[in-house]
């Protein structure tokens, strides 16, 4: 899927230079999606890329220091979050549902 996702976005660019394929924005992003989505979930990545394509917008302005707020926020992922958005999101839910069923007895 990955070699197909890059294949089409290199056919649509019309051509390819080593310093755009392998820059190390291109490895930043796939970092970001990967950590804010969570590692090892399924929806994970989906998650993270939908977060990154958001923040790639956003941070479309600061273009000089886009790569230092994406570090600060991947680093932050990283620690306060380390298990990713989705994952948390989970981890809440089974406290939640937890705590719920304590209470009820």
């Amino acid at each position: 899927m990955t070699g197909i996702a890059g294949t089409i976005f290199y056919v649509f660019q019309g051509y390819i230079e080593p310093s755009s394929a392998f820059s190390v924005r291109w490895l930043i992003i796939i970092m970001l999606a990967t950590v804010i989505g969570g590692e090892g979930i399924e929806e994970g990545p989906i998650v993270g890329t939908i977060v990154v394509v958001v923040l790639y917008f956003l941070l479309a302005r600061y273009a000089e220091i886009s790569l230092i707020i994406q570090g600060v926020i991947l680093v932050g992922i990283m620690l306060l979050a380390p298990q990713g958005i989705t994952g948390t999101l989970r981890k809440t839910r089974v406290y939640r549902a937890l705590l719920k069923s304590t209470t009820q007895r």
